[in-house]
């Protein structure tokens, strides 16, 4: 996908298109590929613009905790860890 290469960033955002596409394609497979059905082509860069739009009117803080919805597709945009240790060595790999 091309992370990290300076092709992949886009200055009016402040964003790297790459590295949410890559963060969703492991952790939301399915989704994304729906919204690469959605748009009939790689989704990166509309979705990071859609992301940082969210972020100019929500604030970066609730987009990352309420996630976003694209096309119908609603995203995940991080994983917490649990705040408790009820269950011992669930996080354990």
């Amino acid at each position: 996908m091309g992370a990290g290469r300076a092709g992949n960033y886009d200055r009016e955002l402040g964003l790297g298109t790459a590295e949410p596409a890559v963060f969703l394609v492991r952790t939301q497979p399915e989704q994304w590929e729906r919204l690469r059905g959605a748009y009939g082509e790689d989704p990166a860069r509309p979705f990071a613009r859609l992301v940082g739009k969210e972020i100019g009117v929500w604030g970066a803080l609730d987009v990352l905790r309420t996630g976003v919805k694209d096309k119908g597709i609603r995203f995940r945009l991080v994983y917490f860890l649990p705040a408790h240790t009820l269950a011992a060595g669930t996080l354990d790999d």
